[in-house]
C-alpha cells in the first residue's frame, strides 16, 4: 500500500475542492441561463426592466455634502472566483423614463356582461315567488350554458381530472366568464384541485345566480344531472356528435335538487341520476314538480303528475323523449307553445267564464318578416304595455254578482236570443261608465261577451272583447280564435259594412299562428278567412289563399320532420342533415334568414353551407355580394319549386345590392343576366332589399 505524505494529500484535497466549486457554478449558470430563457418566452417582445436602483440624489453645490455611510464590501473580481463570468457595468439609470404604455383589459363580451347586470339586478329585486326566483336563475344559468357548450362542441362533464387525477373545479366556475364573472374566474386556480387553499377560499363569492332562493350562504341546489345513460358524463365531456339525433332542446342537463343534495358551489358534486328511482334527490322543494334546464338554456317546470318512465326517457340519452309535451308552461312560454293552445276545442266553452281563461300574452318574436296573407303584416307591438293586469277571479266574481244584481230584471228577460243580444249591448254601453273601477268594467265586459255569444250576436261580441282587449292583458290569440269561429258560425248576422274588420282580425290571427308555426290554427283560419272572402264576393283574397295553400303545404312537411326529429328552431343541431333541415325551414319557408343562416353554415349540403359561411361575414365589396349571389343560384339543384324560388330571391337579393358597384365588365354582364332569368321566371315578384346586417354567428 502507498503511504502520501501529509502535503500531498492536502495539495489533492485542494484540487478537488476547486474543481468540484466549477461543476457546481457551471450548473446554477446552466439553471439561470434556463430560467431566463423561459421568462424571455413567456415575456416576448417585452424589454426587460433594468435592475431596480435608486439614484443618488443631485445635491445643490452650497449644501455640504452628506456623511457617507460605512463602506460596502465590493463585489469580487473576476479572477477571486474561479469560472465567475465578469460583472456587467450597471448602465446608469434615466432619471426621467418614458412612461410604460397602460396595459389594455381584455375586451368584456357585452353579451356577458348584460347577463351579470341581469344577476345583480335579480338579487337587488327578487320576485315575492322563490318557485319563479328559482326558474329565473336556472333560465340565467342555461343561457350560459348553452354558450359555453356551442364554443366548446361539447357537454362539459360533472367532474374534471387533470393527469394525477386530482379533482379540478366543476362546471359552475368554468361557467363564470359565460355569466359576466370573467373578474371572479380569473381568482380562481383552474389548474389545482378544487379543494385548494385558494380555490376554497373563494366559496364565499358566490355568483347570486347560483344562491338558491330559500338559502343565503354559500351552498347551491342548481346542480347537473350526469350518470353513464345521460348526456352529462362524470368525468369526460360528451362530443356533439355523440348525442344522436337528439337537439339540445330535449336533452336535461341541470336540475334543482333537495336540500339534502344541495353542495359548496366550487365543489364539483352534482346529482347522479339514477334511472331505476328517475326523481331521486329532486322535487321536495317545489310540491313535487322539478326545475330542468335543457342544453339549449331553456329552464322547464316538469310537474309532478310526470310518470316514471316519462322521466327515465327524458334523462337517458337514448330513449329521446321531449319535455316539452308536458311541462308546464311559464309566465313568458315559447310563441309555438302558446299558439297550440289555440287549437283546443272551445265550441262548448264559449259562454265560460273568461277570466279563468285569459293569460298573459307573450312577446311577438322578433323576426323577419314572412309570407303574408293579405297587406302589410300587422306592425309588431310590445304587448301589455299600458294594459292593466287580469283582476283576480275572485274580485271579478264578486263584481258580476253584483252587475247580475243591478241588472237582475234584463237577466230574467233574456230568454231569447234577440233580448241576450240587446242585453249584451247594454252591458257594453255601461261597461264605458266604469273607467274608474277596472274590475267592475272588465266584470262588465266578460258578461256582455258571454250575453253576446249566446244572443248569437257577433258584433256585440266582438266589441266587447275589443274593449277587454284595449284595456287588459290575456291571450288575445286564444281568444280571438274562439270569437272567430263564432263569428264565422254566423256571418249572416253580421252587417256588410262589418265583415271587413272581422276577415282583417282573421288575417292578423293567421298571421300570428303561422308565425308561430301552429299549422292546425293556420288551415282553421284558412277556412274562416274564406268563409268572411265568399260573403263580401272577394275573388282577390279567394285567389290569395289558394295560392298559400301550396306553400304552408310544403311548410308544414318539413316542420312535422323536425318535430318528428325533436329539433330546436333556436340553436343549431349536432347533427348536419338536422341543421339542413331546420335551415331549410327558416329561411326558404318562413323567410327567417337570420335565424336559419347559422343553420345552413352547419348543415350537410356543401354549397348551401359555403353560401352560408359567406353571408355570415356579411360583405360589403360588390363583388363578394356577386360571388354570394352566384353561390346561392347554384345551389338549387334537388329542391322542390317552392325551395328553389326561395333561393333565387336570395341569390336575386344579394346581385341586386352588389350590381350597382361592379365595374362594367364580364362579372357584370353575368350578373345582370340572372337577375333577368329570375324576373322572367317569377313575374311580379318583387326583391325585397337585403337585411341592414346579418351579424356574424359562431362556427
Amino acid at each position: 500500500m502507498i503511504s502520501l505524505s501529509p502535503r500531498i494529500y492536502f495539495v489533492l484535497l485542494l484540487l478537488f475542492a476547486l474543481l468540484h466549486g466549477g461543476c457546481s457554478c457551471n450548473s446554477a449558470e446552466s439553471r439561470l441561463a434556463s430560467i431566463s430563457l423561459r421568462r424571455s418566452d413567456d415575456d416576448e417582445d417585452q424589454p426587460t426592466p433594468p435592475p431596480a436602483q435608486t439614484p443618488p440624489p443631485v445635491q445643490p453645490a452650497a449644501t455640504p455634502p452628506p456623511a457617507q455611510p460605512a463602506a460596502v464590501p465590493a463585489t469580487p473580481p473576476p479572477s477571486a472566483a474561479p469560472n465567475t463570468p465578469a460583472a456587467t457595468p450597471t448602465p446608469t439609470p434615466n432619471p426621467n423614463p418614458p412612461a410604460m404604455p397602460a396595459e389594455t383589459a381584455p375586451p368584456v363580451n357585452p353579451k356577458f356582461a348584460s347577463r351579470r347586470e341581469r344577476i345583480e339586478q335579480l338579487a337587488e329585486n327578487p320576485p315575492a315567488d322563490k318557485a319563479e326566483e328559482a326558474r329565473t336563475k336556472l333560465e340565467i344559468i342555461g343561457e350560459a350554458l348553452a354558450d359555453m357548450i356551442v364554443d366548446k362542441a361539447e357537454i362539459p362533464s360533472a367532474v374534471r381530472k387533470d393527469s394525477r387525477g386530482n379533482t379540478l373545479l366543476g362546471w359552475r366556475v368554468e361557467l363564470l366568464p359565460y355569466l359576466g364573472y370573467e373578474d371572479l374566474y380569473a381568482e380562481f386556480a383552474v389548474d389545482k384541485p378544487w379543494n385548494d387553499k385558494q380555490n376554497l377560499a373563494l366559496a364565499k363569492k358566490i355568483p347570486p345566480v347560483y344562491q338558491s332562493p330559500e338559502r343565503q350562504d354559500e351552498a347551491t341546489n342548481f346542480l347537473m344531472a350526469f350518470g353513464p345513460t345521460c348526456a352529462a358524463r362524470a368525468s369526460s365531456p360528451t362530443g356533439l356528435d355523440a348525442v344522436g339525433r337528439r337537439s339540445l332542446a330535449t336533452i336535461p342537463l341541470i336540475v334543482e335538487a333537495d336540500d339534502a343534495m344541495s353542495v359548496s358551489w366550487v365543489k364539483p358534486f352534482d346529482l347522479e341520476f339514477n334511472p331505476a328511482a328517475p326523481r331521486e334527490g329532486m322535487g321536495e322543494l317545489r310540491g313535487g314538480s322539478i326545475f330542468v334546464v335543457t342544453a339549449d338554456g331553456k329552464a322547464h317546470k316538469v310537474p309532478a303528475s310526470v310518470t316514471p318512465t316519462e322521466m327515465t326517457d327524458f334523462f337517458v340519452l337514448a330513449n329521446g323523449f321531449d319535455i316539452r309535451k308536458v311541462a308546464v308552461a311559464q309566465s313568458q312560454p315559447q310563441p309555438e307553445n302558446v299558439a297550440a293552445s289555440a287549437t283546443a276545442p272551445a265550441d262548448n266553452q264559449i259562454a265560460a267564464n273568461i277570466p279563468a281563461k285569459m293569460t298573459p300574452s307573450p312577446s311577438p318574436a322578433a323576426v323577419e318578416p314572412g309570407p303574408a296573407l293579405g297587406g302589410a303584416q300587422p306592425a309588431q307591438t310590445t304587448p301589455g304595455v299600458g294594459k292593466l293586469p287580469i283582476p283576480d277571479p275572485k274580485l271579478t266574481e264578486e263584481a258580476e254578482m253584483r252587475i247580475r244584481e243591478i241588472f237582475a230584471n234584463e237577466f230574467r228577460g233574456a230568454d231569447s236570443e234577440n233580448r241576450r243580444a240587446d242585453l249584451a249591448k247594454t252591458l257594453v254601453d255601461a261597461g264605458k261608465n266604469l273607467g274608474d273601477d277596472p274590475v267592475q268594467q272588465f266584470a262588465m265586459y266578460s258578461l256582455a261577451y258571454q250575453m253576446a255569444q249566446k244572443g248569437k250576436s257577433p258584433v256585440t261580441a266582438k266589441d266587447a272583447f275589443d274593449r277587454l282587449n284595449s284595456q287588459f292583458e290575456f291571450d288575445t290569440v286564444n281568444q280571438q280564435l274562439q270569437l272567430l269561429r263564432f263569428s264565422a258560425e254566423y256571418v249572416s248576422r253580421i252587417p256588410q259594412d262589418r265583415k271587413e274588420d272581422f276577415k282583417q282580425l282573421a288575417i292578423k290571427i293567421w298571421q300570428v299562428s303561422y308565425d308561430r308555426n301552429n299549422f292546425k290554427a293556420v288551415d282553421e283560419l284558412f277556412t274562416i278567412i274564406e268563409t268572411f272572402a265568399r260573403s263580401q264576393n272577394d275573388a282577390a283574397m279567394m285567389q290569395r289563399i289558394t295560392g298559400l295553400r301550396e306553400d304552408v303545404s310544403e311548410a308544414r312537411k318539413v316542420y312535422a320532420d323536425i318535430e318528428s326529429q325533436f329539433l330546436s328552431l333556436e340553436r343549431p343541431s349536432f347533427n348536419p342533415e338536422g341543421n339542413l333541415l331546420v335551415g331549410r325551414y327558416l329561411c326558404f319557408h318562413r323567410n327567417q334568414w337570420q335565424q336559419g343562416i347559422p343553420f345552413l353554415a352547419k348543415s350537410s349540403n356543401q354549397k348551401l353551407k359555403d353560401a352560408a359561411l359567406l353571408e355570415l361575414e356579411s360583405p360589403t365589396t360588390p363583388t363578394l355580394q356577386a360571388e354570394i349571389g352566384d353561390m346561392w343560384w347554384e345551389s338549387v339543384t334537388g329542391f322542390p319549386p317552392v325551395e328553389k324560388k326561395r333561393i333565387q330571391r336570395r341569390a336575386a337579393q344579394w346581385y341586386q345590392s352588389a350590381i350597382a358597384g361592379l365595374p362594367n365588365n364580364i362579372e357584370r354582364i353575368k350578373v345582370q343576366r340572372n337577375l333577368d332569368e329570375y324576373k322572367k321566371l317569377y313575374p311580379g315578384e318583387p326583391i325585397p332589399p337585403l337585411a341592414p346586417t346579418l351579424g356574424t354567428a359562431s362556427r
